[in-house]
């Protein structure tokens, strides 16, 4: 079953207000990204902490998921 985004609000709002979620279209291994926005830096922090290689978005899922900052690619494009 694909995951949605009010999936990933129940959890990741558990670590703070969430101001936004832009879910991805899964890749070619099916799997997908999404980007999960607080209005608090602290909270984000909390949430890769704890979730982090840890949680599994269903019970029967393989692998659990992976919860890290996201690069901005035009700062790093431009070395910055």
């Amino acid at each position: 079953e694909d995951c949605q985004e009010e999936d990933l609000r129940i959890v990741f709002s558990t670590y703070g207000t969430l101001t936004n979620i832009i879910m991805l279209q899964p890749g070619q291994s099916g799997q997908r990204c999404a980007f999960v926005f607080y209005d608090d830096y602290e909270c984000a922090e909390d949430a890769i902490t704890v979730l982090n290689g840890v949680y599994r978005i269903r019970d029967n899922a393989k692998e659990p998921i992976i919860v890290k900052w996201g690069k901005d690619s035009k700062r790093d494009r431009n070395g910055g």
